[in-house]
């Protein structure tokens, strides 16, 4: 099984209408994701394409695979009326989440946030941040304001939490 197929499994994605170079998927919502494998570099008239095909078929997400994206393609992603995930082959060459040294973690529910936050009588600012760029988050499509826990490897006694953002604000950090 490809990574691709992988990473949409380990979302919680159920697959279905499979290709070779495409397939469709439904998240937890029964929002339908599209995904698209392209063989070679990707400019904006490829990608444009891409997300035209998806909002065709009324996908909520499209996830792009390719070997490359140009500035522009990344930018149009960006604006899309859609949600879209830009991967590199690269990027998806290997399962990151088996690896090792990575931990096993979970993404909370809003529900277990807030009990979470009034457990431990915490402010949500108070959560460690991690970028929507790291590599493992990305892999599950962790959105902003999300907030994984995981088993530190160090000891068994220890659950660690992280947020999820889009990028650090440096003029609120104190």
């Amino acid at each position: 099984m490809n990574v691709s197929r992988e990473m949409c499994q380990d979302r919680g994605y159920i697959l279905s209408d499979t290709k070779n170079d495409s397939y469709t998927a439904k998240d937890a919502n029964e929002n339908l994701v599209f995904v698209k494998l392209i063989s070679d570099n990707a400019g904006i008239k490829c990608v444009n394409s891409c997300i035209n095909e998806a909002v065709k078929i009324q996908a909520k997400r499209l996830i792009l695979i390719a070997y490359k994206f140009t500035p522009k393609a990344k930018r149009l992603a960006d604006i899309a009326n859609i949600d879209v995930e830009l991967f590199t082959m690269a990027e998806l060459s290997f399962n990151i989440t088996k690896h090792p040294l990575v931990p096993k973690y979970t993404v909370l529910t809003d529900e277990e946030k807030k009990a979470l936050i009034f457990r431990y009588r915490i402010l949500e600012s108070n959560i460690p941040l991690i970028y929507k760029s790291d590599p493992v988050a990305k892999y599950f499509g962790l959105a902003e304001g999300q907030v994984r826990h995981f088993k530190c490897h160090l000891s068994s006694n220890y659950l660690l939490l992280a947020g999820c953002q889009d990028r650090v604000d440096r003029d609120n950090l104190s």
